[in-house]
């Protein structure tokens, strides 16, 4: 995949947590949020010792995925948009 060339290389320590998230995105519930249940009961069958940082780090990756979705939905928008005025 070419957009996968040039990402960036993820800290090592990282890689855990975007397995996680990975897994824990099958998880959304109707809002499209990942909840904390989830959260908690993956870090405690995987051995995650800091719930609180854990917790922090997929609340990030959450953000960040909304952001592009929003972003995503605002293009998908204005392309229909173009095609509706030609």
């Amino acid at each position: 995949m070419a957009a996968l060339k040039n990402c960036p290389e993820l800290f090592e320590d990282l890689t855990e947590v975007m397995e996680a998230y990975a897994t824990l995105s099958y998880s959304r519930n109707m809002a499209g949020m990942i909840p904390y249940s989830e959260i908690a009961t993956y870090a405690a069958e995987n051995g995650i010792e800091d719930l609180r940082e854990f917790t922090r780090y997929i609340i990030a990756l959450e953000a960040v995925y909304h952001q592009y979705r929003e972003a995503e939905a605002k293009i998908k928008e204005n392309e229909r948009k173009i095609m509706r005025g030609r």
